[in-house]
């Protein structure tokens, strides 16, 4: 549950593109996509082949570039992608981003005496609604968002 108010709390601040790119390779598309390197992505883009929906295979030469870039970032990187001939650019709003460790829950666990204090970072409070079962969470004054997570439905309507 800690781990799901994080992740939903970053994810306000990311989007998701993808568009299809026409390029001689995977590698050109990557090395083009990641020239403007602040709108690569969180670690570069993901680069795949689109197979024709067409028999007579139309859609030779065309790659689908999917990354995720901060919110402040998207029109800076889909200029970036209409340069690079990009079409049927779309974005859309993840639920929840993740990294490789949760820091909510390795504070917790250092706050407990249970692990050693991880690396400084804004730490994020959760507080479980009594009425609902919800939690809210907000960042530190030194983390970026100040917003509460109350986005559950209710267990039981009113």
């Amino acid at each position: 549950m800690l781990e799901l108010c994080e992740a939903r709390l970053r994810a306000h601040d990311y989007r998701t593109i993808t568009a299809n790119v026409r390029g001689p390779s995977e590698e050109a598309v990557a090395r083009h996509v990641m020239a403007q390197v602040e709108t690569a992505g969180m670690q570069g883009p993901t680069v795949s082949r689109v197979f024709s929906k067409h028999p007579n295979g139309a859609a030779e030469g065309w790659y689908a570039v999917t990354l995720a870039v901060e919110s402040r970032l998207l029109l800076r990187a889909i200029d970036h992608l209409r340069r690079s001939g990009a079409s049927s650019i779309t974005v859309v709003r993840p639920d929840y981003v993740s990294e490789a460790h949760s820091s909510a829950y390795t504070t917790l666990l250092s706050e407990l005496g249970i692990a050693p204090a991880p690396h400084p970072r804004p730490r994020i409070r959760v507080y479980p609604r009594q009425d609902e079962g919800r939690c809210r969470a907000t960042r530190s004054p030194a983390g970026r968002l100040g917003r509460e997570f109350d986005r559950a439905e209710p267990a039981h309507p009113p």
